[in-house]
């Protein structure tokens, strides 16, 4: 892993997720480490530019709603893709623009979001394929999804019917099996909407 040596831990997950009195302790730690590791790609933002979600029905900079303002801090790299990463939620979040500022800029296509858990194992966000738009909307009413951000990424969707900012957030998990997540005999590139 990327930081392990670098900061002499055993697990990443647990040291860069550590948490007191409203700050991840050792945020810049870990990102100072990520930074090394990935070179010397110019930080950018991405604030002015438009992110489509996976079915395009929504245009919006805060497209990549997965992780509140993951557009902050992106690294363009070398190969002309761009990397983020943040802490946020006691998780750590990479989004992962394949091919940088080139169209399509859509989660789900040349977008992808995968978080480390606490095996320090890095996966795509598994969608909440039996969660319907009418359970979400009861969730916000009852608090389940408290900031806009979570409320626009709620089920994690990769679907073409949302109209959730946040929808693609979950398409890594498919794009990583390789399988389209509204037809179970497609792969995934041969499905994107």
């Amino acid at each position: 892993m990327f930081a392990k040596n670098d900061l002499g831990v055993d697990n990443l997950f647990q040291y860069c997720t550590q948490y007191n009195a409203g700050v991840y302790i050792n945020e810049i730690e870990c990102s100072n480490s990520l930074n090394k590791f990935l070179g010397n790609g110019q930080i950018i933002d991405r604030l002015s530019e438009k992110i489509y979600t996976y079915n395009n029905e929504i245009t919006t900079k805060s497209a990549l709603a997965a992780s509140g303002n993951a557009l902050f801090g992106t690294r363009a790299m070398n190969d002309g893709s761009f990397i983020s990463f943040e802490i946020r939620e006691y998780t750590l979040w990479f989004v992962v623009d394949t091919n940088g500022k080139k169209a399509p800029n859509k989660l789900g296509h040349d977008i992808f979001i995968f978080t480390l858990n606490n095996k320090d194992f890095i996966s795509g966000l598994v969608p909440d394929e039996n969660i319907s738009e009418e359970e979400i909307l009861e969730g916000i009413e009852n608090g389940a999804y408290p900031s806009e951000w979570q409320q626009q990424r709620a089920g994690n969707p990769c679907n073409l019917t949302t109209k959730r900012k946040g929808n693609g957030i979950g398409c890594a998990y498919y794009a990583l099996m390789d399988k389209c997540p509204y037809d179970k005999s497609r792969r995934y590139f041969e499905c994107l909407p």
